[in-house]
């Protein structure tokens, strides 16, 4: 069997906040990130179920999400103010938004969902747009 950059959150969107929910105090990141973005907007690469998104835009910040799994950008328009990131599906390197954020998100492993070195690289110079 062939893995593929989507299987991740095929397999795991309906366990995934079950499994990292303790990961980082949220709280810390988004204060982190508010303080980076200086009300600017963000960018998250592989949003999932918005664990750290919806936080940000409850803060007030305007976040966008790029996701290639249907079932996490799903679980993330269910829940209370999932509505308030702009979710995209995509792949987050193909598919990148053509605008300028002041933060480029790319959290935990999400990097490592990119299979190929030179996919990861080319990630990593199309956040620093």
């Amino acid at each position: 069997m062939e893995y593929s950059n989507n299987q991740y959150g095929e397999v795991f969107a309906d366990v995934y906040d079950d499994w990292y929910h303790d990961l980082d105090p949220v709280e810390d990141v988004v204060e982190f990130v508010r303080q980076l973005a200086e009300h600017t907007s963000v960018l998250e690469l592989g949003v999932g179920t918005g664990r750290l998104a919806i936080p940000l835009a409850q803060s007030g910040l305007r976040v966008v999400g790029i996701d290639s799994s249907p079932a996490m950008l799903a679980a993330l328009s269910a829940k209370p103010d999932g509505h308030l990131v702009e979710a995209l599906l995509g792949h987050m390197v193909a598919d990148m938004p053509d605008e300028q954020f002041g933060v480029v998100l790319l959290a935990y492993n999400t990097l490592f969902n990119l299979l190929t070195e030179p996919e990861q690289l080319e990630c990593l110079v199309q956040s620093a747009k």
